[in-house]
């Protein structure tokens, strides 16, 4: 891109589809809401219709948000800032969870707000002059997703007669590879390690970098401290929490280190822990 990048004001639409095979009846006179969040001008969620009047999609509306455009051309990034981005996921998750609670239904997956660009609007009319004039462009892409999950294996039978007695163990850890949530994942595999050693604080960190050894002791307190802050909800203690994106991305990159080690536990279990088996 060449020029010098610039500020302008834009109104910023972020549309997240229902998912397939949910249908919930939205009452006749249903309107848009208005929520209010700090720092943020205005904000409104406005609902999509479709033809049997179930919900089909929501629409996140941010207005006033400054965006990043060339100067001396007519491209503009279609990505907020990233404080706003971040607001735009809270209130995506908070629609989701309203929706979940009150319905039943996991209607919506807050983290497309994350995945894919947003529409972008003028919101001055200065600014819709301008678009007229230049035909200004918007540079559609999309992020990437962290696929924590290692590729399928093979099937043999032959290695379920030696675990039945860690039954357990494998139900913690099947539990998180089910859930799609990347803090329910965390806390599932941690419980993997639970199964398996009984010490607590610094002593299960040593416990568990001696049986496998190609984890030190600050990689798994490290995974210890995480969960805690997963499960802990004071914010005293470092809280992480699945609206904040700062949170996601930290256990999004604990993630694999933490399921490698229950994957391995499950097929490795230390030998002294035979009073963690299942009857």
């Amino acid at each position: 891109m060449e020029g010098i990048l610039e500020k302008c004001i834009m109104r910023v639409e972020y549309r997240l589809p229902v998912k397939q095979d949910i249908n919930i009846p939205v009452p006749l006179g249903t309107n848009s809401i208005v929520i209010e969040i700090p720092d943020i001008k205005n904000t409104k969620v406005q609902w999509e219709v479709d033809a049997k009047k179930n919900l089909s999609a929501v629409v996140l509306v941010i207005y006033g948000l400054e965006i990043k455009r060339e100067s001396k051309g007519n491209h503009i990034s279609p990505y907020p800032e990233p404080e706003d981005e971040m607001y735009a996921y809270r209130l995506a998750v908070y629609i989701a969870n309203c929706i979940l609670i009150q319905t039943g239904f996991d209607a919506i997956d807050p983290e497309k707000v994350l995945l894919a660009a947003p529409h972008v609007f003028p919101e001055t009319t200065a600014e819709e002059t301008r678009k007229s004039a230049s035909g200004m462009n918007i540079i559609a892409w999309e992020k990437c997703t962290i696929n924590v999950l290692v590729p399928p294996g093979e099937f043999l039978p032959k290695e379920y007669p030696a675990g039945f007695c860690y039954s357990a163990a494998s139900a913690s850890y099947a539990d998180g590879l089910r859930v799609s949530s990347l803090f329910l994942k965390y806390e599932q595999f941690y419980k993997v390690v639970e199964h398996f050693f009984t010490e607590q604080g610094e002593k299960l960190d040593a416990a568990v970098s001696k049986h496998a050894s190609q984890y030190d002791q600050v990689q798994i307190k490290k995974l210890r401290d995480l969960r805690n802050r997963c499960i802990h909800p004071q914010m005293a203690m470092g809280h992480v929490n699945p609206e904040n994106m700062n949170s996601i991305q930290e256990v999004r990159v604990a993630l694999p280190t933490l399921r490698n080690l229950a994957f391995w536990l499950l097929h490795n279990p230390p030998p002294s822990k035979e009073r963690s088996k299942v009857p």
